[in-house]
């Protein structure tokens, strides 16, 4: 599969997940500050994607906004020959 088909089929496959939480109660916490916030459904999109990456390109790296832990990470990108 190409990498592009796959990053469309994947954005679908989170945007489904998205669409099916929209009628929930989200839960919003502050990341930084109260101007800096996420959603358990940005947390659980951000999740699937990660995971279908993993799968289906287990080499590449992956920098991710609400997940990101960057400490001792620059390495590993630095030497990364893709980096989503």
């Amino acid at each position: 599969m190409k990498i592009l088909d796959f990053a469309i089929q994947t954005a679908e496959k989170a945007g489904k997940l998205i669409l099916k939480q929209e009628k929930e109660t989200l839960q919003i916490d502050e990341k930084t500050n109260n101007n800096d916030l996420v959603t358990n459904v940005d947390k659980a999109s951000e999740a699937l994607i990660i995971k279908e990456i993993q799968k289906e390109y287990p080499s590449h790296a992956i920098l991710a906004e609400e997940s990101a832990n960057l400490e001792n990470q620059a390495e590993k990108y630095a030497q990364a020959k893709y980096i989503w």
